[in-house]
């Protein structure tokens, strides 16, 4: 055997062992990676690698990686009752909680959650762009005529639906003259499960027969909030308290004041919205079998 074909067969077992030890490592990759996968009945039958992408809109499908073959005997990472969880291929998806800002629609930017900025929100067609917006909502029985607090809650699930990651939100509905009833404790983020926890305990408030509104005044300033929208239908019965509870709220507090389906109330919460730099608006409800919101002349709630 001549030296030279020595050389040559000594490089071809190292490219040989080379090439094996590429092939391993790759095969580890591909191990390790099919622990990411996600499968789902009804999308594909082959096993999907989805690599996303947050942008101002939502979350963007940029890529869908399909592995060359279904991993034998792998049983799946979701069931097939969350394959709603999985975008299809190429998707996008739209969610209302933003978390890099708002659109320059609303003048608003954003490009990370350090500059979040608030985004403007409409409720009954009250501008309100702030951080921290507390709702306090009459939960009288009263409130139960032509669907008044139907109309009201519609509302305000809207204005939370429509914020992002750099507001929090808080609501009380007021009515007992002890303890009035509290979404949280403190004010939360518009997250989908706080919003889907929030709407469930909306619909499960039963009504009272009284309208006591200083205690929930009271509660919500404790929030520190900067806007305060209160929704009532009529007269409060304890006026006098509550009128010495907002004289203890900071000047910067913005509170805006709705009268829904009875302009009963219409001096004492006027006087509130002027006093404290907001907006008094009377919206009149439609029959209960139509919540739709009707406004005064000379104000619209859209």
């Amino acid at each position: 055997m001549s030296p030279s074909g020595g050389i040559i067969r000594a490089r071809r077992y190292q490219w040989l062992g080379s090439a094996a030890v590429s092939a391993t490592i790759h095969l580890g990759v591909l191990v390790l990676l099919s622990g990411m996968v996600f499968t789902c009945a009804g999308l594909t039958d082959r096993p999907l690698l989805f690599l996303p992408a947050v942008t101002s809109e939502g979350i963007e499908v940029l890529a869908t990686v399909e592995l060359p073959y279904p991993i034998a005997g792998s049983a799946p990472l979701l069931q097939a009752n969350h394959c709603d969880l999985l975008p299809a291929a190429s998707q996008t998806i739209h969610s209302p909680f933003l978390p890099f800002g708002d659109s320059t629609a609303d003048g608003v930017t954003g490009s990370g959650f350090g500059s979040v900025k608030p985004r403007l929100i409409r409720p009954f067609g009250i501008d309100i762009r702030a951080e921290r917006i507390v709702f306090i909502v009459d939960g009288s029985r009263s409130m139960e005529i032509d669907n008044r607090s139907g109309s009201a809650y519609d509302e305000i699930l809207t204005a939370v639906r429509r914020m992002n990651l750099g507001q929090l939100f808080g609501v009380i509905l007021f009515g007992d003259e002890v303890r009035p009833d509290v979404f949280r404790k403190e004010l939360v983020g518009p997250l989908p499960e706080e919003y889907a926890e929030f709407s469930k305990w909306l619909r499960r408030h039963k009504s009272t027969d009284f309208t006591f509104l200083a205690p929930a005044a009271r509660y919500a300033l404790t929030l520190q909030p900067d806007v305060i929208v209160l929704v009532t239908d009529g007269k409060y019965c304890d006026a006098r308290p509550v009128h010495d509870v907002w004289r203890t709220a900071s000047k910067d507090v913005i509170i805006h004041t709705v009268n829904i389906g009875s302009n009963d109330g219409e001096a004492l919460l006027r006087s509130t919205a002027e006093h404290h730099n907001g907006t008094y608006l009377y919206v009149e409800t439609k029959r209960a079998s139509d919540a739709s919101l009707v406004s005064t002349p000379g104000t619209s709630p859209f």
